[in-house]
């Protein structure tokens, strides 16, 4: 089966759907694209279920040099820190962010 997606950059999709953000990263500031969304965390304690909504932003590794836990996002002029990194395949990673 061919995966279609390996045939494609990944900055056709960041590009044209992305949002601006900027990555501090540790060398400085990079303007890059990602996809910032909401993000429903579910929470189980017992027999309690709570969902928490925080906010999740998509990036192309690539993008990110050195991205881990702790690092900074701008978008909309607003600052999200990297509370932890959810998913990263080697070509995109998503980071649930406060």
């Amino acid at each position: 089966m061919t995966n279609f997606s390996a045939l494609l950059p990944t900055s056709l999709f960041t590009g044209l759907l992305g949002d601006d953000v900027t990555y501090h990263a540790t060398v400085g500031d990079v303007a890059i694209k990602a996809f910032v969304d909401d993000y429903v965390d579910p929470v189980f304690s017992g027999d309690a279920h709570i969902s928490a909504r925080r906010k999740k932003i998509d990036v192309a590794v690539a993008d990110a040099p050195g991205l881990k836990k702790g690092m900074r996002f701008t978008h909309a002029g607003t600052q999200y820190t990297v509370d932890d990194i959810i998913a990263n395949d080697g070509q995109f990673a998503s980071c649930v962010v406060r």
